[in-house]
Parts: structure tokens; C-alpha cells; sequence
């Protein structure tokens, strides 16, 4: 059974595969990946504290519906919040570096749709079939009777 945590996974793994380059518009150039930091540290998010109830609007942070459920990865984390700029790009002047949206490609990425889907009909359509069917279960043992 896929859960809300599961997709928080696969968004973060997703981001690390766009960080290291995986995205074939960033394919010639450099990726932002020389120490590994932004690496690790998105590998080191808590998937539970990635998934919320409500509307959370940090300014370095994508996030994604699920049903009620949000689920927000945080591209500049503490210790590499040089993130931004990466995501962002770091400005027009000379040796400026030109955006690379790691997490805004992750976002997108349709794995992690069909993660959501799968979530999403886990643990929010299958437990309300399974309320109706356990009330037409109790009507039809009435007429039954």
C-alpha cells in the first residue's frame, strides 16, 4: 500500500536524479554537483516532515497535491541553502550560472504523478469504498431479516 511518505520518497530520489544532471536539457552542461552537499542533504530530508495537512508557503520550497495532502520538498536546505541558486539560477552578470529547477523538474517528472495517483487511491478512495461497502453491507443484512 503506497503511502504519502512513499511519495515524499520518490520526490526527493527524483530530485537527487535531476541534481546530478539527469535531465537531457541539462545534459551538456555542468550539473551542480561537485561535493556532493545538495546531494546529501536533499537524501537527508524526513519524508514525514515533507508531507502536511496544510498549506505551507516557504519561498524555497516546491510542493506538490496530493488529495488535502501537500507535500513540499525544501530545495535549499539547512547547509545547503545555496540550493536556490542553484534552482533559480544565480542572477545576469558575468559567471552567472543559468537556472537548473532540480525540484521543479521533479515535480513534474510523471513518476511521481503516478506515485500520487497511487497514494492517493490507497489511502484516500480504497477507505472510501470500503466505509460503502460495509454500509450496503448493513442494509442488505437489514432486508435480509
Amino acid at each position: 500500500m503506497k503511502t504519502f511518505e512513499d511519495v515524499a520518497k520518490v520526490f526527493k530520489t527524483l530530485a537527487q536524479v535531476y541534481i546530478r544532471g539527469g535531465s537531457s536539457k541539462w545534459a551538456s552542461s555542468k550539473p551542480p554537483y561537485k561535493t556532493g552537499n545538495l546531494f546529501r542533504r536533499i537524501g537527508q530530508l524526513d519524508e514525514k516532515k515533507m508531507v502536511r495537512k496544510k498549506v505551507d508557503s516557504n519561498a524555497t520550497k516546491i510542493s506538490v497535491q496530493a488529495s488535502n495532502i501537500q507535500i513540499g520538498l525544501n530545495f535549499a536546505p539547512q547547509g545547503a541553502e545555496y540550493g536556490k541558486w542553484v534552482e533559480w539560477g544565480n542572477g545576469t552578470g558575468v559567471g552567472a550560472g543559468q537556472p537548473r529547477p532540480f525540484a521543479k523538474t521533479a515535480a513534474n517528472d510523471p513518476l511521481l504523478k503516478r506515485a500520487i495517483d497511487a497514494a492517493v487511491a490507497d489511502q484516500v478512495i480504497q477507505p472510501i469504498l470500503l466505509g460503502v461497502k460495509v454500509a450496503l453491507d448493513r442494509q442488505l443484512a437489514k432486508y435480509k431479516n
